[in-house]
């Protein structure tokens, strides 16, 4: 980068230089005595220059040598000069198209992600950097028993990391020394964590273990309703837990007010286009999944049938007819809007009741109501068939503008 006017007569601030060095003709002396080379092989190394790339240039030329050395820090400086690096380390072309091939172009700081970390040590081989973060954050997995006896004690091991790397593990309810885990005395579940200290990452939770305490995780999950509109909320809960359970929420779509609770409010996606929205609510205790939901979120509203329901309403009494035994037959069929109620309107299938007589063959015996609603009979709402149960009559305009009845889940 380049040094502002005003700090040209005298470079000493790491702001703007990492080599100290008068600029003015005519000190030669004052520049072999006051630069950063002189001082390293008179006293040691500064502690921000071991990432520094070897001496290699003659000891005047020291503009050439303090541009190595700064060339780039990360993406998006435009006046840092484009030279060459030392063929030795760098196979070809410059530092900065090297970090281009490795991250691109981006501006603004950069932190490297687990995924970015290799090719960052790739760059610092064959490329200067004037700080290389310190990240220790990377595969990190905590191993041991999943589930403990309240009160007891066992140990847990933690591998993955950063070679020079110090981490902390501890516990939400039990307590850790060193690697031993002592339980809480009562039933319940608890959550392990490793966090780094003295690190870029420090205080990120590198890995976690949900664990059973045995005697919790016994909850059951619920909804207040299987439906909801586009945008509403409605509250989540657990019963039948135990006191000292902690329960871990998520949600593929919408959001919760709380990642954790025995009761979290959950609010619906505005919009829920092709019924794409609808979302999965898993609940998770003690690193097991103890409960699934899922939500019709109807972001549609419309007086057709979206759905009908058949199911079978009874069976008359068996009798004679002739040379055959036969049986009345019984079935109730109804039609529901997008939200679960019922049309308005002159709409087929709205509390209709149907019926209809099936006589065995000659001589035999009397039909049973199942062999008696198996039959392919045409009712009112014909749609249905012959089967019981739920059908989807919603048009494809409906399903793209929302649509989503619970009882299509």
């Amino acid at each position: 980068m380049r040094v502002p006017p005003n700090k040209r007569h005298l470079v000493v601030n790491k702001e703007y230089s990492r080599l100290p060095y008068w600029t003015d003709d005519g000190f030669d002396d004052v520049q072999r005595q006051t630069s950063q080379k002189y001082v390293q092989d008179s006293f040691g190394a500064f502690a921000e220059s071991e990432n520094q790339l070897p001496y290699l240039l003659s000891d005047a030329d020291y503009q050439e040598l303090e541009y190595r050395y700064q060339d780039p820090e990360f993406p998006g400086f435009p006046d840092f000069p484009d030279i060459p690096v030392n063929p030795d380390t760098a196979p070809k072309g410059t530092c900065y198209q090297l970090w281009v091939s490795l991250f691109g172009d981006a501006t603004g700081a950069f932190i490297p992600n687990a995924s970015e970390w290799n090719k960052l040590n790739e760059y610092a081989k064959k490329c200067p950097l004037i700080y290389m973060p310190h990240i220790c954050c990377i595969n990190m997995k905590i191993t041991g028993p999943d589930s403990v006896a309240p009160g007891d004690t066992v140990e847990y091991s933690v591998s993955g990391g950063e070679h020079g790397c110090a981490y902390d593990i501890d516990a939400e309810r039990g307590e850790f020394i060193g690697y031993k885990y002592t339980a809480p005395t009562t039933p319940g579940s608890d959550r392990l964590s490793i966090k780094p200290w003295m690190s870029d990452d420090k205080n990120t939770i590198c890995a976690y273990k949900d664990i059973t305490i045995e005697g919790g995780c016994k909850g059951t999950a619920h909804a207040t309703t299987p439906q909801m509109a586009a945008g509403a909320s409605q509250t989540l809960y657990i019963t039948g837990g135990s006191e000292g359970d902690t329960y871990y929420w998520a949600t593929t779509s919408g959001s919760l007010n709380s990642p954790t609770g025995t009761s979290v409010a959950y609010t619906a996606p505005a919009t829920n286009p092709n019924c794409v929205n609808n979302p999965t609510i898993t609940v998770t205790c003690g690193g097991a999944t103890i409960g699934t939901l899922k939500i019709a979120v109807n972001a549609f509203v419309d007086p057709n049938t979206a759905y009908v329901t058949k199911y079978p309403h009874g069976c008359g009494d068996c009798f004679s007819n002739g040379d055959y035994m036969c049986i009345q037959c019984k079935v109730i069929c109804n039609g529901y809007r997008c939200d679960g109620g019922q049309p308005t309107g002159p709409v087929p299938c709205v509390n209709q009741e149907a019926s209809t007589t099936v006589c065995s063959v000659q001589h035999g015996p009397c039909p049973s109501c199942q062999d008696c609603y198996d039959y392919n009979y045409t009712y009112p709402c014909g749609v249905m068939g012959a089967g019981y149960g739920v059908t989807n009559t919603r048009t494809p305009e409906m399903i793209a503008a929302g649509c989503c009845p619970a009882a299509l889940l």
